[in-house]
């Protein structure tokens, strides 16, 4: 329900907040409100408590907080933001009753919350009495100052939402559900990655987003939480629609569950937002990660699926091909090829774009797929089955801009990190070197053979090793875990190129 607070008492209840940050505790408490309050010096509330002898120098003292305490904690004071306890919302509502019965008009100011708070917490006023302030005394001090006037509310504050005991029933209601959504679907990711997946990247990084979901819950009071549940007359759990019993492959469980976690995240987001921002800004933070992850995976679902059996990748370039790039192109697919590259750093663009055209038509008449190297806008001319970008070139987003959602999206990585960071782009596959020292490159360092066992360890987006690959060092490569391999000058090069790439295809693994 809508109600008011005076500028001051709004102020007070921001620096119970700040006050509880302080003292290092668990949830804002009515001490924390009264301390609050004093500090409001000019307040109504302030006032009478100093005809009292509750000062800002001896409060803490009166209500046991020893001076070393506060001082230690002093530069928390911002840096959480804690739930308000149950009977501090209780002062709040009251208070907020206590005004409305003098009129639509009257704010709560700070005497109005001291009043309740005396009224409400027994605790608190032995603690006061214990330092020889008559509670009693303050309480009808109290009493005469809110029966004369109020402070007046003025606009720059506006209106603050207090929630009645029925309110917030329903929103812990609504929070609990959500969090058991939230919860149960990424669960189900989390097993589909790993156990079905077997894939220790997206594995670990859906746990890492359900453990930063259950931080942001521990924010809730879970009592408050399961108090609230109400199964059996949940309206909701005797209607459903075909469709949520409808599941026609892997891909359609997993995008079912990311849309359940990510919808249920955005309920705790929004509802998370009248019990601790803290918790909202953390549950926001873990939705958008989610959306990242849900890419990954279902792109990489996707991906293993297009490139489900190709292990042989050859990159030419007409500088390499000795025996002419179309014959080269031929040759190679009859051997075996079953994805070529066209890598050409110095040709005009127009000639670029035609002989583009000729290696898509000599690929797609062998069934082969057809990558252009670094030019999307080529790619896409050409009708090319994607692009491959190395790290200075466009990222894996640009280039999506330019050849569309359909294509192909590999990307040159020299290091698990730079992998790492392809998955979550959302490429399609990532080349893994260079390996060995290579004709057709030059490069400063070799991550080698153990980049491949890192990645073939972490990693289950389709990898093809690359740099310098030989068929005498191809069982080194598998060694490692790799299962496919790109090659340029290995098969490009040869005089015979058909039985170049078909020595390497018989020394793949089937």
């Amino acid at each position: 329900m809508d109600e008011f607070l005076s500028p001051s008492a709004r102020r007070a209840v921001r620096a119970a907040h700040a006050w509880a940050a302080r003292l290092a505790a668990r949830e804002v408490e009515p001490a924390h409100l009264l301390l609050a309050i004093v500090d409001e010096a000019k307040s109504r509330g302030a006032t009478i408590l100093a005809m009292h002898g509750v000062t800002r120098e001896s409060a803490p003292k009166q209500l046991g907080f020893h001076a070393d305490t506060v001082t230690l904690n002093a530069g928390a004071a911002d840096a959480r933001v804690l739930l308000s306890s149950a009977s501090l919302r209780r002062i709040l509502i009251n208070a907020s009753a206590r005004s409305r019965e003098r009129g639509p008009d009257s704010p709560a100011g700070t005497d109005t919350l001291l009043l309740e708070l005396l009224a409400t917490s027994p605790n608190l006023c032995t603690q006061l009495n214990s330092a020889l302030i008559d509670v009693d005394v303050v309480r009808r001090d109290l009493e005469r100052e809110t029966a004369v006037a109020c402070e007046p509310l003025t606009p720059e504050f506006g209106r603050l939402e207090l929630l009645d005991a029925s309110d917030t029933v329903n929103v812990y209601r609504i929070l609990d559900a959500a969090a058991n959504r939230a919860r149960e679907g990424l669960r189900v990711l989390e097993d589909f990655t790993r156990f079905a997946g077997d894939d220790p990247l997206l594995t670990a990084e859906l746990k890492s987003v359900r453990h930063d979901l259950k931080a942001a819950l521990d924010r809730l009071p879970r009592h408050e939480l399961l108090a609230s549940r109400d199964t059996v007359h949940d309206v909701g759990t005797q209607l459903s629609t075909p469709a949520e019993f409808s599941r026609t492959s892997v891909r359609d469980v997993l995008a079912a569950n990311f849309k359940r976690a990510q919808e249920a995240l955005r309920t705790l987001e929004e509802f998370g937002k009248l019990e601790c921002r803290a918790m909202a800004e953390a549950i926001e933070a873990a939705r958008y990660r989610l959306y990242t992850l849900e890419r990954a995976a279902l792109i990489g679902a996707e991906s293993r699926e297009r490139l489900d059996g190709v292990v042989l990748y050859v990159l030419v370039s007409s500088e390499l091909c000795r025996g002419g790039l179309e014959w080269t192109v031929r040759e190679s697919l009859a051997g075996g090829a079953q994805m070529i590259q066209l890598r050409e750093k110095k040709m005009p663009d127009r000639e670029l774009a035609e002989l583009a055209r000729r290696v898509r038509r000599w690929t797609r008449d062998a069934g082969a797929l057809f990558v252009m190297n670094d030019r999307p806008d080529i790619a896409r001319l050409a009708d090319a089955d994607g692009v491959h970008v190395g790290q200075d070139e466009l990222s894996v987003q640009d280039a999506r801009r330019i050849v569309g959602s359909r294509s192909l999206i590999g990307v040159s990585t020299h290091s698990i990190e730079q992998a790492r960071a392809a998955v979550l782009d959302g490429a399609n596959y990532i080349g893994v070197g260079p390996t060995f020292p290579s004709q057709t490159k030059s490069f400063d360092s070799f991550p080698g053979l153990e980049l491949l066992r890192q990645v073939h360890a972490e990693i289950r987006l389709p990898t093809f090793a690359i740099g310098g690959i030989t068929p005498d060092r191809l069982d080194a490569v598998l060694a490692t875990g790799a299962r496919r391999v790109a090659v340029s000058a290995a098969v490009c090069s040869c005089d015979d190129p058909r039985a170049a790439a078909g020595k390497i295809r018989l020394q793949m693994p089937s």
